[in-house]
């Protein structure tokens, strides 16, 4: 994790040692993250209303019956079902969409293009030639260096002082190409390199929205294109077009701290727009 655990879990569940936790604040693991998640819905009872294994394919409106939306989607034995409602909470995620970059002559680079999401284990670069970090974040290029591979370039531009300070890893400007072995730098200078961990994060986006279900709905592709920017939604979470029918609950990213705290924010007001308590500004004031 990139956030201390304070910053990041939500303001109702502190976990099974809440209080050593909020006495040291400390960077989660992923396992410990997961665990506290887990613990989460258990405490709240929430997998009841979980359908694990189950994937939506689709989601469109009924445009002969204003306020229902059909959900259709398909388990691990590929049985669908379609499912009717008033409302829709879009809570996928911010990891859904891998963004690779493509550099110039990677078809001829021998080593191996990845991106994060497919490094398990910081273990696997153990005795590699060279190890190049693009882009993303300092904290990968921590963990790529300690104690695994030989030598870690990193090409971001800033927030990696303490990966250059204390963990050897070297900054480089951008790629300019790649060859069969070796990578060439903006500065024309070149590395031979065994891997490259792509460390650019994710995209949004929002397939379940663009099916043939609701292909003549100009009005829903139009948000679920627009939605893969935060900044084009009303609070970050709700479009003009679908209003208080569609929320897209937590895409935004912030500036400091974690994305948890915010979704909670945003789920609140989903929520008291579904209890039909306040009004939403209008359409106009959206924009």
């Amino acid at each position: 994790m990139v956030s201390s655990n304070p910053v990041t879990m939500f303001s109702d569940f502190v976990g099974e040692e809440g209080d050593k936790i909020l006495e040291k604040p400390r960077m989660l693991s992923f396992l410990e993250y997961s665990k506290y998640l887990d613990d989460y819905a258990e405490h709240f009872k929430l997998k009841q209303y979980i359908k694990f294994e189950t994937c939506v394919e689709s989601v469109w409106r009924d445009v002969s019956v204003p306020n229902k939306w059909h959900v259709r989607v398909k388990n691990v034995n590929q049985e669908e079902q379609v499912f009717v409602f008033d409302r829709i909470a879009v809570c996928s995620g911010t990891h859904q969409l891998r963004a690779m970059p493509v550099f110039v002559g990677q078809d001829r680079f021998q080593g191996k293009i990845k991106h994060m999401q497919d490094v398990k284990l910081f273990e696997e670069f153990t005795g590699k030639r060279d190890q190049m970090n693009y882009e993303r974040t300092k904290m990968n290029l921590k963990q790529l260096k300690t104690g695994n591979t030989r030598n870690t370039y990193g090409t971001k531009n800033s927030g990696i002082v303490e990966a250059l300070v204390n963990y050897g890893c070297q900054r480089k400007p951008g790629i300019k190409e790649l060859k069969a072995t070796s990578i060439v730098f903006d500065d024309n200078t070149e590395e031979e390199v065994d891997e490259i961990v792509c460390c650019t994060g994710f995209g949004n986006h929002f397939a379940f929205l663009e099916t043939e279900e609701n292909a003549k709905d100009v009005e829903l592709r139009q948000v679920a294109k627009d939605a893969q920017i935060s900044h084009n939604l009303y609070k970050h979470c709700v479009h003009p077009l679908t209003g208080v029918e569609l929320f897209f609950i937590g895409f935004v990213r912030p500036c400091f701290g974690a994305i948890p705290p915010l979704a909670e924010m945003q789920a609140r007001w989903p929520y008291i727009q579904f209890a039909c308590t306040t009004e939403l500004a209008k359409s106009e004031r959206c924009q």
